[in-house]
């Protein structure tokens, strides 16, 4: 066999190319087969972290919580929150810390079992946020916290401990690790901490008489007199609930908090190094804003000194979003758009209340929150992005967006409290969750990572998820799926389907391993038998129509394949995107939708030739041999000239450049076009009564020409790498193999 490669754009391979295409026996290898399956966009859940992207600890059987997530310098994770303790009928509050290794496994090494609960000898606290120094040592910071309205041993004040990276307490800070002021009896809480170049801590928290407190401390935890008053500050001039702070480069802070005052507005207040009044910005150094929005505030400066704030909900369906100047005037040229609203005002893909602003260092940033799930309030997890101007950047999730669930039971609630940056651009988000089990409340912390770039797709046809093409069929008469296992050779043998079924394998779970899933058109109905429990995704149902052709792929970028039909009919692509599955009315989320591409003649090829980790809608005319490509990343059509109406479609990723390249199988010969250079490449290899079946067979994370010879049940493959030839007995002439479904 010889491959052959053209640097002119090919349409129609004649008898005299194939003639100097040779017998198999003869070998050169000129290009490279890559993976052809399902990538995912950035935002999706990074599976090399814990359990499918997300890790989940109950050190404790009573109530505990989070409220704060840090990443150590070596990527581990740890969130802050509180536990409740009892003894008898007596129950206290204590700070919690839970630590995950990087990769999802809780990290025994922290205080010997993964979790270090501090107390203030008997009273109630919790802790609300957490910042790491440049020496790896943490600073937690919180202060009273009630239990189900116990008010035993409630003592209000600013407490703060500082821990080794290991999880024990600093005995260099403060008394034993731990740090109380109490503002002279004023009370209140600690909300925000940050850390100063110089090593110093800045705290600050309201009261529940609405008095902003903040407090500097030194590297010790003796209070930095050169600030405020003797290291404080208490004011009940604004109305304080929730307040947040950040630095600016010139060492000025920069406070936000929620005002009881100006029917529940927004404010910022500025103070210089030491602790006054910033008298340069906006009035007196204070910003009333006209947003009134519900919950905790965020802010986040930028590196042009310009002020991005968000948080809680504006109750327009939108995010709450506003940018000031460096003097506190609104930014005017700051207009946020959030993408494709609904007729109802509701953002298709965003995040509508706000827990976090995390910036990235060009420019753009992130809003992490959540979305309600219903009119119960229970939420979902959603992570934004968006250019620098304020647009909603489409190359992230799908539509700008990542929508994520920690559990697929419907009677789970989570909350989003905190999410923080890891080097590579991964985003942590934490939060809580709790489940309803019988009469009573499981709580659980827990932290997802998400992407910061398209990850590599799954295996077609990968049932024991290794990352190799398994040996597969489908059997008609007796309705039996049969696999070969490549990972240890065991085989599976299940029955699934009914006659008249028609095949649709999928990884609709999201663990990187195929599923059995089959359409029903007497029933219009989707049956998937995943081989995990899912968390998200699609659990099947009705969908479609008879008639339909299966192209179901991951259209939304999020790991999981979306049910989606091409109706001849009349041209049209039907998708349920997996990402919204669990959105549904009234917050008016997509569900299904209908995309309108083709005619009745085409034969359907959808594949991400994009490379945005999303499938794009294709389309393959055999009247005229053009091949139709709606780009999901741009919104732009494509139009390329590429084969004869009587070939097979066999397009993947043969370059290696995460983009689908178009091919064609014909009479047992394989017409490829990469994208990468837009050059061509032909190789024989199979017989024209064969069916092709291109897969990964040997591993190596390229895709290998291959064919399945019903007359003699047997698979032949060519390794891309090695060039080893592969043979398998594996079925009979009746079989359908599972990786020609892709076929058309």
């Amino acid at each position: 066999m010889r491959f052959l490669i053209f640097n002119y754009l090919f349409r129609s391979p004649r008898s005299s190319l194939q003639s100097k295409i040779v017998g198999l026996a003869v070998l050169a290898i000129a290009i490279f087969f890559s993976i052809s399956g399902q990538a995912a966009s950035p935002g999706a859940l990074d599976l090399t972290f814990g359990t499918r992207g997300t890790a989940s600890a109950r050190p404790f059987t009573d109530f505990i919580n989070t409220r704060a997530v840090v990443v150590q310098p070596d990527g581990k994770v740890v969130l802050f929150g509180s536990v409740r303790i009892c003894s008898g009928a007596t129950c206290n509050n204590s700070f919690l810390g839970v630590r995950f290794n990087t990769d999802g496994t809780l990290d025994n090494s922290f205080d010997g079992d993964g979790a270090v609960v501090t107390d203030y000898f008997g009273q109630n606290e919790g802790a609300f946020a957490a910042a790491v120094q440049a020496d790896g040592k943490i600073v937690v910071a919180g202060g009273f916290y009630s239990i189900f309205g116990n008010t035993n041993n409630n003592i209000l004040g600013f407490k703060i401990v500082r821990y080794m990276p290991d999880g024990s307490l600093d005995t260099t800070f403060g008394t034993a690790g731990r740090v109380y002021e109490e503002f002279n009896d004023v009370g209140g809480y600690a909300q925000s901490v940050i850390i100063q170049p110089d090593g110093k801590i800045v705290v600050a928290g309201s009261d529940q008489n609405s008095m902003l407190l903040v407090a500097r401390f030194n590297i010790d935890g003796s209070l930095d007199t050169s600030f405020g008053t003797n290291g404080r500050i208490a004011s009940n001039s604004y109305g304080a609930v929730q307040a947040r702070i950040d630095r600016q480069l010139d060492g000025k802070l920069i406070i936000i908090i929620r005002s009881l005052q100006n029917n529940g507005a927004l404010k910022l207040i500025r103070l210089n190094a030491n602790g006054t009044l910033d008298s340069s910005f906006g009035s007196g150094g204070v910003v009333t804003s006209t947003f009134t929005w519900g919950f905790k505030p965020t802010v986040a400066i930028q590196t042009d000194g310009k002020i991005l704030v968000s948080g809680g909900s504006n109750g327009l369906g939108t995010p709450p979003l506003i940018r000031f100047n460096a003097d506190g005037s609104v930014d005017a040229g700051f207009v946020p758009n959030h993408g494709e609203i609904t007729t109802g005002g509701a953002c298709r893909s965003c995040t509508q209340y706000v827990s976090k602003i995390l910036l990235l260092p060009d420019g753009r940033f992130y809003l992490v929150g959540g979305t309600p799930r219903d009119s119960t309030s229970l939420q979902i997890v959603v992570v934004s992005r968006y250019l620098s101007n304020g647009t909603i950047d489409s190359t992230f999730g799908f539509r700008g967006a990542s929508i994520l669930k920690y559990s697929n039971t419907d009677n789970s609630l989570s909350t989003v409290e905190d999410a923080a940056l890891l080097t590579d651009g991964k985003v942590v988000i934490a939060g809580n969750a709790s489940f309803t089990v019988g009469n009573f409340q499981q709580g659980h912390v827990f932290a997802m990572r998400i992407t910061a770039a398209v990850t590599a797709p799954s295996m077609r046809a990968d049932f024991d998820g290794d990352r190799k093409t398994d040996f597969s069929v489908f059997r008609p008469s007796t309705r039996f799926w049969y696999v070969l296992n490549s990972s240890n050779g065991s085989i599976l043998g299940q029955r699934y389907g009914a006659d008249g079924d028609v095949l649709t394998p999928g990884d609709y779970n999201y663990d990187r391993k195929t599923d059995l899933a089959v359409f029903r058109p007497s029933v219009n109905t989707w049956y998937l038998e995943p081989s995990l429990p899912t968390r998200g995704g699609n659990g099947g149902g009705i969908f479609g129509q008879s008639g339909d052709i299966n192209v179901a792929e991951d259209y939304d970028g999020d790991g999981y394949t979306d049910l989606a039909t091409f109706r001849p009919s009349n041209g049209t692509w039907n998708i349920r995107y997996s990402s919204f599955n669990f959105i549904p009315s009234p917050i008016n989320q997509p569900y299904d939708v209908s995309y309108p591409f083709g005619a009745a003649s085409d034969k359907p090829a959808p594949g991400d030739y994009d490379g945005d980790g999303r499938a794009d809608l294709a389309v393959f005319r055999p009247s005229n041999g053009v091949w139709y490509i709606f780009r999901s990343s741009d919104g732009t059509v494509t139009y390329t000239p590429f084969g004869i109406s009587t070939d097979k479609t066999v397009q993947g990723d043969y370059d290696g450049d995460l983009k689908t390249d178009i091919a064609v199988f014909r009479d047992g010969n394989w017409y490829l076009l990469r994208s990468s250079d837009n050059a061509f490449a032909g190789v024989t290899w199979g017989l024209n009564t064969d069916k092709p079946v291109p897969g990964d067979y040997d591993g190596d994370g390229k895709f290998d020409v291959a064919v399945f010879r019903p007359s003699e049940g047997a698979w032949y493959a060519l390794g891309s790498s090695s060039s080893a030839f592969i043979a398998q007995q594996w079925g009979i002439a009746e079989d359908t193999p599972i990786p020609f479904t892709f076929v058309r």
